[in-house]
């Protein structure tokens, strides 16, 4: 049994940020679906999450591997505070990471 270093990242929105860069921030964190020719056509456009393994047990929570942190830290800090701890990865969170 191998241990790998995780770490869990909080993230609190800044109250400043106007309702629109609010969505635009959750838009480009988690991806959203785009519909077009009234509603006919689906897309699902994807967000910085859509490209990091990760896990996220509670809303503005979300756990990684200690790889992708600086990445993630880069997107939230400008608009966001943010609190971060490393953690020990279980297999169970491993697995829940790769999908399987």
């Amino acid at each position: 049994m191998t241990k790998e270093i995780g770490s869990v990242v909080f993230y609190k929105i800044r109250e400043k940020l106007t309702p629109k860069e609010r969505a635009r921030f959750h838009r480009e964190l988690s991806g959203y679906l785009d519909k077009s020719f009234y509603g006919h056509f689906h897309y699902q456009r994807e967000g910085l999450l859509s490209k990091i393994p990760h896990i996220s047990p509670v809303r503005a929570a979300i756990i990684t591997r200690k790889k992708y942190v600086p990445i993630l830290l880069k997107f939230l800090s400008p608009s966001s505070s943010v609190l971060k701890w490393d953690i020990i990865l279980s297999e169970e969170d491993i697995e829940k990471m790769e999908g399987r």
